[in-house]
């Protein structure tokens, strides 16, 4: 182990907090590479270089400062890991009058330095995984070698997997996104993992997968019943959209099918804002197909004329919703049933396609759909 000035500097702040001395923070060369006087950053420092030596805590007081190359009175400490000296934390200071807390401050030091390191192995834990599944859910055949690497990273390869795709709708410019996102990770281990074959990772902006051990038979429901606890506490607490898709094909060793299904899932769920399984995708997946040039053709031929006239497509979005009942769309948008027959009209008249017909329902709903896809 050793300490890094990021690291260094993460403890001078903390420290600071409980107490007003100046802190200095040494690594096993005698150099301060933290500190609450930024001025003293890269200095030598002797009295920190004898406590490494030594291991112990030196007292140096006013006379004996004066002795030293860039010295100030006060108690220097061996900082320890796993019983090994990597370092040392300075109080500046009368030592008679910091004395009573010096030990309290180089133990929560001490703590410190082990929650660092613990955390930057959960993390490179996380990154592991993360690649794993990554070269995972591409791959077409597994070979013994990928099984082993799984095995390592504490993956079951012959456990069934289904996946599960999370994205939580978080602006970029949002200062608390990795808050929001570690908080994900935090849940999951808090609330949802039943077994340790349960694994959660990132991929990417605000959005994760999910693989999930399946023992023989899948309960739907109760799976439901977990997704949308953890869909509802973000969106209540974060007030973020939360999308959720889940594949269909419960596979071992290779998962990328699972995957593409649960892609596809996901991508109807952002335009539901609902947990979609891709079993129930029936129309959705036919859309997904259609080419981007296919689309816009589509709609210069159908919503074009209206597109810019905001109060015909909403008229025209929930008329649809409401499954061309007048008296509902009326009573929806607060408007009289004559005005509601005149926008129709006019929606009529100016594309050409009657919202009152069967084919002019269809090609509606499939241009507000394509609209919706940022075409």
């Amino acid at each position: 182990m050793q300490l890094f000035p990021a690291m260094a500097q993460k403890i001078v702040k903390e420290v600071s907090n409980v107490i007003t001395e100046q802190i200095i923070v040494v690594d096993k060369s005698g150099t301060i590479i933290a500190s609450s006087d930024e001025s003293r950053i890269g200095n030598f420092h002797e009295g920190a270089m004898k406590a490494l030596k030594q291991e112990k805590m030196i007292y140096i007081n006013t006379e004996q400062a004066k002795l030293m190359k860039n010295v100030k009175p006060g108690i220097n400490m061996p900082l320890y890991f796993d019983n090994i000296p990597i370092g040392v934390i300075g109080i500046t200071g009368e030592p008679e009058r910091v004395k009573s807390y010096a030990e309290l401050i180089r133990r929560m030091t001490e703590l410190l330095v082990k929650e660092a390191y613990h955390s930057e192995q959960l993390r490179s834990q996380a990154r592991g995984l993360e690649s794993f599944i990554y070269e995972w859910v591409n791959l077409d055949t597994i070979k013994d070698e990928f099984i082993e690497r799984g095995e390592i990273l504490g993956i079951k390869m012959t456990t069934p997997y289904l996946i599960t795709m999370f994205q939580l709708d978080i602006q970029t410019q949002n200062p608390n996104i990795q808050m929001v996102e570690r908080e994900m990770l935090e849940w999951f281990h808090r609330n949802f993992s039943m077994t340790k074959q349960d694994f959660l990772v990132n991929w990417g902006q605000g959005r994760f997968v999910l693989l999930k051990s399946i023992d023989q038979v899948f309960n739907r429901s109760y799976f439901t019943q977990q997704l949308t606890r953890w869909k509802n506490y973000f969106e209540e607490t974060f007030s973020v959209r939360f999308s959720i898709g889940v594949g269909k094909t419960i596979q071992s060793k290779t998962i990328g099918k699972s995957y593409l299904e649960a892609k596809k899932a996901l991508k109807a769920s952002e335009k539901k804002n609902s947990i979609v399984f891709y079993e129930d995708l029936i129309l959705e997946l036919l859309l997904q197909e259609i080419s981007l040039d296919a689309k816009k053709e589509f709609l210069s031929k159908t919503l074009m004329p209206i597109l810019e006239d905001d109060e015909l497509k909403e008229t025209l979005k929930i008329y649809l919703l409401e499954n061309q009942s007048m008296k509902k769309t009326a009573q929806r948008m607060h408007i009289h049933k004559n005005t509601l027959h005149y926008r129709l009209k006019q929606i009529k008249e100016k594309t050409g396609i009657d919202p009152k017909n069967t084919e002019g329902i269809v090609l509606f709903y499939l241009g507000l759909a394509f609209q919706s896809d940022d075409v």
